[in-house]
């Protein structure tokens, strides 16, 4: 009777163990998944899409070739979108998002510590809180509302502001930086 209780507990154990692991997700063509549980990556293709809600959890989410993230709630440590895919950030957290390869970022909400546009990508910020924006290598930053904690722009980027606020701009040489009051 008692290996067979040990052996109970034992099956127990590994099954909340087993339970627990954070498992990776693919998604394809016009696939569609809500996160909200924990995950370690996830891979979007051929305009599928993914919503990261609250209680859900990335470690590393990637979007590629017209596929959708959005994170309206939740925690992103990385989030990169590249290859003509699209990233949306509405509210939780993200720590580092990428906008790569003529993709497109947008925040309006939430939280996102590091924003980075290069490689013709582009970072739109309509609010919520980016702590360091940076734009390089033809790619382009407009921020028109939230804040912005540091913008800096290098290679031949263009970065517009025309609300919102911005601690610090560095614009180099070579890029261009409009600033335009507001009424």
């Amino acid at each position: 009777m008692k290996i067979r209780n040990i052996t109970i507990w034992l099956a127990v154990v590994l099954l909340v163990v087993a339970g627990s692991t954070r498992a990776d997700f693919t998604l394809y063509d016009n696939e569609q998944l809500t996160v909200n549980t924990s995950h370690n990556n996830g891979w979007l293709y051929d305009s599928s899409r993914a919503s990261i809600v609250s209680g859900g959890s990335v470690g590393n989410l990637y979007t590629y070739v017209y596929s959708t993230a959005n994170v309206s709630g939740g925690n992103v440590d990385s989030l990169h979108a590249g290859d003509f895919g699209t990233a949306n950030v509405s509210g939780g957290s993200v720590g580092l998002l990428n906008a790569y390869v003529y993709s497109t970022v947008n925040v309006s909400g939430g939280n996102v510590d590091s924003l980075h546009a290069g490689d013709f990508g582009t970072a739109n910020v309509s609010g919520g809180s980016v702590g360091n924006l940076y734009a390089y290598v033809y790619s382009h930053a407009n921020v028109s509302d939230g804040s912005v904690d540091n913008l800096y722009a290098y290679d031949y980027s263009y970065s517009s502001i025309s609300g919102g606020n911005v601690d610090l701009l560095y614009a180099d040489v070579y890029s261009t930086a409009n600033v335009s009051a507001e009424a």
